[in-house]
């Protein structure tokens, strides 16, 4: 549920031809890492429901990074400019 929104909403502000495993390894780890200390002194695994729209938003640039990586990788030219994108919903 967490991963989702962010996962699709990375895909598309990249404009990604495919969704790559590294794409959702960075997903997931954004997710990790979007745990306040709060969340982690209650021994939460995922954080709290009430944050989703912000998780999302982070979990979709982390999506956008990798997929910009990706096409650097590739010798690709194609670049956007993530901040205006990322932080509107």
């Amino acid at each position: 549920m967490y991963i989702f929104p962010g996962l699709g909403l990375g895909a598309i502000l990249s404009k990604a031809c495919h969704v790559s495993d590294a794409m959702v390894e960075q997903a997931s780890i954004a997710l990790a890492s979007s745990l306040t200390e709060e969340e982690k002194a209650a021994q939460l695994v995922y954080p709290r429901l009430t944050r989703i729209r912000d998780i999302s938003a982070q979990v979709a640039f982390a999506v956008i990074r990798q997929a910009q990586r990706e096409v650097s990788i590739s010798g690709g030219r194609y670049r956007i400019r993530l901040t205006r994108y990322a932080y509107r919903i």
